[in-house]
């Protein structure tokens, strides 16, 4: 199944940055980790109606190479938004469409694409209002589970940058 419905402004080999992110990724404010059709279909779309999010996959890089262009390309001189189709069935048996906004798109899978998240973009987020993780429940079964390790050095990262910047967290 192809995701394309845009092109993207900052691409690393691990991560995809939307131009309405910012230059860097600093507008990004609700990271999720995971990226299944739980997540991409019920807690982004609630999460893109109100704040910035960006979706990390946990192992593999398919959603994020879904951003590609069909030649495999990365279009930076049109920069336009990180977009991906949801479909929705209503009551009345039709199926609506929706295209749902993200502002970055990455891996968790190889170091390149931890780093891009826990080194580079947490640091440029001026702040967080969501964490959301979405994997299954052998994925938080163990701590030593590498989402588990993700997770509690995303956790930590985080602490540390609020500590020292105290308005990263907002509620």
């Amino acid at each position: 199944q192809h995701y394309l419905r845009s092109y993207y402004i900052m691409s690393a080999a691990d991560i995809t940055i939307s131009k309405s992110a910012g230059a860097t990724g600093q507008e990004i404010n609700a990271i999720c980790i995971g990226s299944g059709r739980f997540l991409r279909s019920v807690l982004v779309p609630l999460l893109s109606s109100h704040a910035k999010p960006c979706v990390f996959q946990t192992r593999g890089r398919t959603f994020l190479d879904s951003f590609k262009d069909f030649d495999g390309n990365v279009d930076n001189n049109t920069p336009k938004l990180l977009t991906y189709p949801v479909d929705t069935v209503e009551f009345d048996g039709t199926t609506t469409t929706s295209d749902i906004e993200i502002y970055a798109a990455g891996t968790l899978g190889t170091a390149d694409g931890r780093s891009q998240l826990m080194d580079n973009l947490v640091s440029k987020i001026n702040f967080l209002t969501v964490i959301g993780v979405g994997v299954t429940e052998a994925g938080l079964q163990n701590a030593t589970n590498q989402c588990m390790l993700d997770l509690t050095e995303l956790l930590f990262k985080v602490y540390t940058r609020m500590s020292a910047a105290t308005d990263i967290l907002q509620c």
